[in-house]
């Protein structure tokens, strides 16, 4: 009886550290691809930013009126 009180609690600690291990891992992910996106965004072209910076504009007043 009491192994299995004790298999129970390790079962649960274990799950709390494996969701812990994949939530810092999509963090990781999340963090890595900004990097990427404002090393892309540097590096663009000065015309090709103009027309992704009124793109994104033009959805963002698209999503206002919404």
């Amino acid at each position: 009886m009491n192994r299995d009180v004790t298999s129970k609690r390790e079962n649960k600690h274990s799950a709390g550290r494996q969701k812990k291990g994949t939530l810092h891992v999509e963090t990781s992910i999340l963090v890595l691809g900004l990097f990427v996106a404002l090393l892309l965004c540097s590096f663009t072209p000065l015309p090709f930013k103009k027309s992704l910076e009124a793109a994104f504009f033009r959805e963002m007043s698209f999503l206002n009126f919404l």
